[in-house]
C-alpha cells in the first residue's frame, strides 16, 4: 500500500523550502512581485496544515472511535504507533493510516529519515504556520516592505516545520541548525532597528537553548539502544560492518553498533520503561537513563533550553521598532515562534523523554514558577512605556501554564487531568496569534502619534473609537476570556495549581491576574483619555482587514467551538500524559 502519510509530510515539510528558492529568485527577477508569492506560498502551506489535520484526525482518532479512555488514548499516541512500526518488522502496519515513517539512511550509526505526527506537533506545528501567514500577509501590499525578508521567513519556516516533523535526532538538529541561521538574518540583518541590541540578546540566547538541547541529546546517543531497536535494522547494521570491516570480530561489531542510537522514540521507550521498572537502570538501562538523577539533570537542562527560547520570545517582542514598518509587520509574529519551540522543546524532548525527572522535580519546580509568575506580574504592573505591554505580558502568561504543566504532573492522575495537560496549551496557541494583533494595531496608532508620546493620554477614543474597541477586544482574547481559543488554557492553569498548592496561594494568584489586568486597563486608558494628539484617522488596509478578521475568526471561532481543535490534538497529545502518570497500572 502506497505510504500516503509519507507524501503529506513530504509536501507540507518542502513548500516553505520551495517558496523560499522561488522568492529569492523574484527578489532577483521582479521584486515586486515577491509578496505577492510569499503571501501565496504561506497560504498554501497553512492549508497543507489543514488538510494533514484532517487526514490525521480521520486516520489516528476517527478509525479508532476514541472516547475518554486512556487505553484508546495511547493506541492514537505516537508512542504506540511509532513502536509498533519500529519494533514489529513482520506486523502487517497500515502504512497510509499511521503517520509514522521511516526511510533507512545511515544503518551503521542508526540515521534514518524518520518522520512522524500526533496532536502535540500538529498543533505547536499549526500555530507557528498561523503566525508566518499572518507576519507575511501583514507586510503584503505594503510599499516600504522589505523583500528580503521573505526567502529568510520560510527558511525559518522550513527548519521549523523540519524541528516538529522529525522523529530522528540528527534530522532534529539539522533542522534547528537552518531554523537558527535563518533568525541570525532576520534578526540582526533586518530586524531590530534602534533596540537591535534586544534581537541580538535574543539570538544569543536562542542559539544558548538549541546548544543545550543538541548538547543532552547528543549524550542521549551515546547510551546503549539495541534492546529498544528493530531487529531486522540491527542485524542489516551488523552486516554493513562486516562487509566494510571484515578485519573486526564480531565483539568489536556489537560495541560499535549501537543501531536507533539517534531515534527519538526509542528514548521514550527507555525513558518509560525507566519509570516503570527503576530497578533496571544501571544495568538494562544505560547512558541518559541509567539513574534518576541523571535522569533530572538532562531534564533540568532541556527546561532551560526552552526557557531560554522563551527569553528569546521577549527579548525580540522588547527590541521591536515600531517607527520601522517595512520590518515591524512581519517581526512581531516571527518573535512568537521561539515561544511555541520553546514549550514544543519542553514537551517533547523533557517530559516524554525523562519522566523519571520529571516527577522528582515537580513539586519543586511548581513552586519555582509560581514565584516566577507572582515576579513577573511585577514587571507587567510598573510596565513603562505602554508600547511594552505585549514584552512584558507574554514572560507572564508563559510562567503561568508552566506552573500548571509541573502542578498536573504533582497531582494523582485521573481523565480530568489528561485534559488539563493537554488544554494548557491552548493559551500558548491564544497568545501566539494575540500578540500580533496587539503589536500590529500599536503600529497603526505610531502611523498617527510620535512614538515618545506613548506615555501620554492620546485622546484617541474621539479620533479613532473603532480601532480603541478592537484593541479592548484584542486585550480580552489575550486574557482568556470565555468564548476564545486562550480560556481552556488558563482554565486549565489555574485549576491545577489550585490542587497542587492549595487555597491562599491561589489566591495569590488570583490578585496577579487582576493585577495583570489592571495593567492592560492602564494601557487602554492612556490611548482613550486626553485631548486628541492627531485629528486624522487611521484607515485599515485590505491585508490588514484580511489578519485581523482571519486572526478573530481563528481565537473565538475555535473557543465558541473548542471541539474543531480538541477533537484532533485532545487524544493524542493527553496520551503522553497517560503514559507518564498511569504506567504501572496499564
Amino acid at each position: 500500500m502506497a505510504e500516503l502519510d509519507l507524501y503529506w509530510m513530504l509536501v507540507l515539510l518542502f513548500s516553505p523550502l520551495v517558496f523560499a528558492i522561488v522568492c529569492w529568485v523574484s527578489n532577483w527577477k521582479t521584486p515586486q512581485a515577491t509578496s505577492w508569492y510569499a503571501v501565496l506560498g504561506a497560504s498554501l502551506v497553512l492549508g497543507l496544515n489543514f488538510a494533514v489535520i484532517s487526514q490525521f484526525k480521520y486516520d489516528t482518532v476517527d478509525q479508532l472511535g476514541i472516547l475518554d479512555d486512556d487505553l484508546f488514548r495511547s493506541r492514537a499516541s505516537l508512542f504506540e504507533r511509532a513502536k509498533v512500526a519500529d519494533l514489529n518488522p513482520d506486523f502487517e502496519v497500515h502504512s497510509s493510516f499511521d503517520w509514522v515513517t521511516k526511510i533507512r539512511w545511515v544503518s551503521k550509526y542508526g540515521v534514518q529519515f524518520y518522520l512522524g505526527l500526533d496532536g502535540l506537533s500538529l498543533g505547536f506545528m499549526l500555530f507557528a504556520n498561523i503566525a508566518f501567514f499572518l507576519g507575511m500577509l501583514s507586510g503584503w501590499m505594503k510599499e516600504n516592505t522589505s523583500f528580503c525578508q521573505y526567502p529568510w521567513l520560510f527558511m525559518a519556516q522550513y527548519g521549523l516545520v523540519g524541528s516538529f516533523l522529525s522523529l530522528d535526532v540528527f534530522f532534529i538538529l539539522f533542522f534547528l541548525v537552518i531554523f537558527l541561521v535563518s533568525t541570525y538574518f532576520l534578526s540582526l540583518k533586518m530586524f531590530g532597528g534602534v533596540e537591535r541590541r534586544y534581537a541580538a540578546a535574543g539570538f544569543q540566547i536562542a542559539s544558548l537553548g538549541i546548544a543545550l538541547v543538541a548538547m543532552v541529546l547528543l549524550y542521549c546517543t551515546q547510551s546503549e539502544m539495541k534492546k529498544f531497536g528493530n531487529p531486522d535494522e540491527i542485524k542489516a547494521a551488523v552486516q554493513q560492518m562486516k562487509r566494510n570491516h571484515p578485519e573486526m570480530d564480531v565483539a568489536k561489531i556489537d560495541d560499535i553498533i549501537s543501531s536507533h542510537s539517534w531515534n527519538l522514540m526509542a528514548y521514550q521507550r527507555v525513558g518509560i520503561l525507566s519509570l516503570k521498572n527503576p530497578s533496571l537502570m544501571g544495568k538494562e538501562i544505560t547512558g541518559a537513563w541509567r539513574s534518576k538523577s541523571i535522569q533530572k539533570t538532562c531534564f533540568i537542562l532541556i527546561l532551560l533550553a526552552g526557557l531560554a527560547l522563551i527569553l528569546a520570545n521577549y527579548l525580540f517582542l522588547m527590541g521591536m521598532d515600531y517607527s520601522n514598518t517595512a520590518y515591524s509587520s512581519a517581526y512581531h509574529c516571527f518573535s512568537m515562534v521561539f515561544g511555541l519551540l520553546g514549550f514544543y522543546m519542553i514537551t517533547r524532548l523533557g517530559v516524554s523523554l525523562f519522566p523519571l525527572g520529571v516527577k522528582g522535580l515537580s513539586n519543586a519546580l511548581v513552586w519555582v514558577f509560581y514565584g516566577l509568575t507572582l515576579l513577573s506580574t511585577l514587571g507587567l504592573f510598573v510596565c513603562r512605556p505602554v508600547w511594552r505591554l505585549p514584552a512584558r505580558f507574554v514572560p507572564w502568561a508563559y510562567m503561568v501554564v508552566l506552573a500548571g504543566l509541573f502542578s498536573v504532573m504533582k497531582v494523582p492522575a485521573d481523565v480530568w487531568n489528561s485534559k488539563v495537560f493537554a488544554g494548557l496549551f491552548f493559551w500558548v496557541f491564544s497568545i501566539s496569534v494575540a500578540i500580533p494583533m496587539i503589536t500590529g494595531l500599536f503600529v497603526k496608532i505610531r502611523d498617527l502619534v510620535k512614538v515618545d508620546l506613548f506615555e501620554t493620554p492620546l485622546g484617541l477614543w474621539k479620533t479613532n473609537p473603532g480601532m480603541m474597541i478592537l484593541l479592548g477586544l484584542t486585550f480580552l482574547v489575550c486574557l482568556g476570556v470565555p468564548a476564545t481559543l486562550g480560556f481552556l488554557g488558563i482554565y486549565s492553569a489555574f485549576g491545577s495549581i489550585l490542587s497542587a498548592v492549595g487555597l491562599v496561594p491561589f489566591v495569590a494568584m488570583m490578585v496577579s491576574v487582576l493585577l495583570v489586568v489592571r495593567a492592560f486597563l492602564r494601557a487602554l486608558e492612556s490611548f482613550c483619555a486626553g485631548n486628541p494628539l492627531s485629528e486624522g484617522k487611521s484607515l485599515f488596509t485590505l491585508h490588514e482587514k484580511l489578519s485581523f478578521l482571519a486572526g478573530f475568526v481563528l481565537l473565538i471561532g475555535t473557543g465558541a467551538f473548542p471541539n474543531l481543535v480538541l477533537s484532533w490534538y485532545y487524544p493524542s497529545t493527553s496520551a503522553i500524559y497517560d503514559l507518564i502518570q498511569l504506567p504501572l497500572g496499564k
